[in-house]
């Protein structure tokens, strides 16, 4: 996999746009374009920088494909923080209630416990 598709596929898992991750990033919409579709491609900082935003590790942009474990731990460990992120928001727009946004913060935290370590 690419490193374009990778950030386009952690992208997606955090719940994001285009637009809204250029937002965090502090730049414009053109430059995340430019890197999911291979034309151009993020500098090492901005790795840094984009992986905090959207929960990976840094490693996750260049990890071999050969190395399934790790992939379905990061694909895990995505989809939790993007459920999350997507949490937050329902509490802030208050469209789910407090009591059900903290049952569900309980069901991440014990599937994270169960969640395989390296």
């Amino acid at each position: 996999m690419t490193i374009a598709a990778r950030i386009a596929e952690a992208r997606t898992r955090a719940g994001l746009s285009q637009s809204e991750l250029a937002r965090k990033l502090g730049i414009r919409p053109q430059s995340v374009q430019g890197w999911e579709s291979g034309a151009t491609a993020p500098r090492a900082r901005r790795i840094a920088q984009i992986a905090e935003v959207l929960g990976v590790p840094e490693t996750f942009f260049f990890e071999s494909p050969s190395d399934s474990s790790r992939a379905e731990e990061s694909e895990a460990v995505m989809a939790a923080r993007a459920l999350g992120q997507q949490l937050v928001r329902l509490a802030e727009t208050e469209a789910v209630g407090k009591e059900e946004i903290a049952v569900l913060g309980e069901v991440l935290r014990l599937v994270a416990r169960q969640a395989p370590r390296n």
